[in-house]
């Protein structure tokens, strides 16, 4: 495998470790993972020159956050942040307080995988309720400067364009906003057209949104492993905000768990590489911004 050629204390801000014997999915979960453990990612997250993760919450485990938090403790809270899920009445301020010493510092609101039944996701929720749903998770994860990390449809988000702004706190979208997989994606107009891909560009504007780059092969339509027609959609976020993107593997990529993300992840390292500030802002200094903030531990 060639070098990747990350910027040194490089980071994944997207990943996953899994234990279905352990820890069983919850019932009537989508899909059951295999087994992806802390030792695993460690190898893989070497290959790609990776030193600091975020591990996030997987739609299968619901509110349990049992096995996360035990990956932040091995890990250690100098190497690993995580984004925990649960619901805003079912937590305390204490619980809160012990999960950010282990190194937690957000709370993932998933409004596109999991069960519709099922509260902790919010999949079905109306868009006009989604206001007050965060605010309800601001109130909770403020006082701790915590980001509330987003899982939703690129058309919801003329919706919250008034709404994020008076917000206060970090906001970072996954999967590169969430286009409908029917976009396209591959011309500067047809972008232009997708439906919340203006809006979005509004609030990265005015630095109050993130996005992840991550999990290319839930979007694209491409099969090749560099995923080329998300190129025109990188390049205009990397051009556009430059300053509010932050790069994840989607490790171990659930329901496509075969495949090799470091084709792509090289692919955007070199769509990176004419200038060095970007290449550090993408790998390093934007995910230190966003998952740290100004008060780092």
């Amino acid at each position: 495998m060639m070098t990747m050629m990350m910027p040194s204390d490089a980071w994944d801000s997207h990943l996953h470790v899994t234990d279905p014997r352990r820890f069983p999915p919850v019932a009537g979960a989508r899909y059951r993972p295999g087994l992806h453990t802390v030792e695993e990612n460690r190898r893989f997250e070497q290959s790609i020159e990776c030193r600091h993760v975020v591990l996030v919450q997987p739609s299968v485990y619901g509110a349990n956050n049992s096995l996360l938090l035990e990956a932040l403790e091995e890990l250690g809270v100098e190497r690993a942040r995580g984004v925990v899920v649960f619901h805003p009445h079912a937590v305390r301020r204490p619980l809160l307080a012990r999960w950010h010493r282990l190194g937690v510092r957000g709370v993932r609101i998933n409004l596109v995988s999991g069960r519709a039944d099922d509260d902790d996701h919010h999949v079905g929720l109306p868009p006009d309720h989604l206001a007050d749903l965060l605010a309800r998770y601001v109130e909770l994860v403020k006082p701790f400067d915590w980001v509330v990390e987003m899982y939703l449809p690129m058309s919801w988000i003329p919706s919250l364009q008034t709404i994020i702004p008076r917000l206060g706190l970090r906001i970072v979208l996954d999967h590169f906003g969430h286009p409908s997989p029917t976009s396209s994606l591959h011309h500067q107009k047809q972008l232009e057209e997708t439906e919340g891909f203006t809006a979005l560009l509004r609030l990265l504007r005015q630095r109050v949104v993130w996005v992840k780059l991550s999990a290319p092969y839930r979007l694209s339509n491409a099969s090749d492993p560099l995923y080329r027609d998300l190129d025109p959609l990188i390049l205009r976020l990397l051009a556009d905000a430059p300053s509010q993107l932050v790069y994840g593997s989607d490790w171990p990529h659930t329901r496509f768990e075969q495949l090799d993300i470091r084709p792509w992840t090289r692919h955007l390292l070199q769509l990176t590489r004419g200038d060095a500030h970007l290449t550090r802002s993408l790998f390093r200094d934007n995910p230190r911004a966003l998952w740290d903030g100004p008060n780092r531990p």
